[in-house]
């Protein structure tokens, strides 16, 4: 018996509005879940969730591809192979579908056995797949057998950056993301500055500035904060070409983030300069941030996976890639901003690692009174 394939759209209301790219706040998160039911009644999922401001296609879009692609699913003899043969040109026009697709392809098959071929990367550590709602099979789901670090999220007035720092300090993270470039140059430096002496000399900092500077800014902040001992700096450059010079100018260690969307793996190799790839699988589909992750450790760069505040469906197999293919502290915190969200009973992820077991090892299930039926 063939698997039944639904789509759902959810809407969920953020904690806080958020500034995403120049001009867009997101009080609502809005996205797409996939839904493969199986013989026995267990469902498997996956999400499709393009984020505004940066993602290349649209949520409309997203829909349109997902439709098409489970129409074919429903003609095809092996939906898994169907995927697989179209993955790559899926995740260059709608990586968001490719990585909801390929989720729930590889929850089904760790679970369930009977779908051929991997999904990732051969010399991974293996994942568990997550599976929420359903009936649990016996002796098939084999969770996972490690923890994940989490990077907690600072952004806000400076006071609230700083309060929060002492909070996530003293529930003991070792590692935060400061948002910086959304005001003067000066004074993020002096942010910076603070959020090190709250933080404490072992601490990884992390920043991020959304390409908010020229190249002289940039040059500027480096020179500011250079006793600061950052881990790195996300795409400080609005011109992301220049990058390799600012870095060799100043030795501001960067990292790449949205440059990533508009290269190929194989690119990112010429890239020695930045320190880690800040990999959003929403953003970038699955197979080409397993990809980049495998250059990343070729390189001797950190593979990092980060959120883009999708609801627990796409978090799950966040984590999952987080424990398979992720170095350092996965970049998560978004899913904290979402004030509701589809699983239940929710994530916990208030917390500076989560264990991986004790996270699979929970049944959850996709609260249906909170989607709309799409397909």
């Amino acid at each position: 018996m063939k698997p039944e394939w639904r789509i759902w759209r959810y809407s969920l209301p953020l904690a806080a509005p958020a500034s995403l790219a120049p001009g867009t706040t997101m009080s609502i998160r809005e996205g797409l879940l996939l839904e493969i039911i199986i013989e026995d009644g267990g469902s498997f999922w996956g999400e499709a969730a393009p984020l505004p401001g940066f993602s290349g296609e649209s949520l409309d879009d997203a829909r349109k591809c997902l439709e098409d692609e489970v129409s074919r699913f429903h003609r095809a003899e092996n939906p898994r192979r169907s995927f697989a043969a179209v993955s790559a040109s899926l995740a260059s026009g709608s990586p968001s579908v490719e990585f909801a697709l390929a989720s729930a392809f590889e929850s089904l098959e760790n679970a369930d056995g009977r779908w051929l071929g991997s999904v990732s990367d051969p010399n991974r550590r293996d994942p568990a797949g997550e599976r929420v709602g359903g009936r649990p099979r016996s002796g098939t789901h084999v969770p996972p057998k490690h923890s994940v670090a989490l990077c907690g999220l600072l952004s806000g007035s400076r006071d609230e950056v700083l309060s929060d720092a002492i909070e996530l300090r003293k529930n003991g993270y070792e590692a935060v993301k400061l948002k910086v470039g959304r005001g003067d140059v000066e004074d993020d430096a002096a942010l910076v500055r603070e959020a090190r002496d709250v933080l404490g000399d072992d601490f990884s900092l992390r920043l991020d500035a959304n390409r908010a500077w020229g190249f002289e800014d940039a040059r500027r902040f480096a020179g500011l904060i250079s006793d600061a001992g950052i881990e790195y700096i996300e795409e400080p450059l609005a011109d992301a070409g220049r990058l390799r010079e600012l870095s060799e100018a100043t030795g501001l260690p960067v990292a790449l983030d949205e440059s990533l969307s508009g290269m190929e793996p194989d690119e990112a190799r010429s890239h020695h300069y930045a320190r880690a790839f800040v990999m959003k699988p929403s953003l970038l589909g699955f197979h080409r941030t397993v990809s980049f992750a495998s250059v990343a450790r070729d390189r001797g760069a950190k593979a990092i996976i980060s959120s883009s505040y999708e609801s627990g469906v796409g978090t799950l197999a966040l984590l999952r890639m987080a424990d398979s293919i992720g170095d350092g502290a996965a970049g998560l915190d978004t899913y904290r901003r979402l004030a509701d969200d589809v699983l239940s009973p929710p994530l916990e992820l208030s917390r500076p690692r989560v264990d991986m077991r004790e996270v699979f090892g929970v049944e959850r299930k996709v609260d249906h009174e909170k989607l709309e039926r799409v397909a």
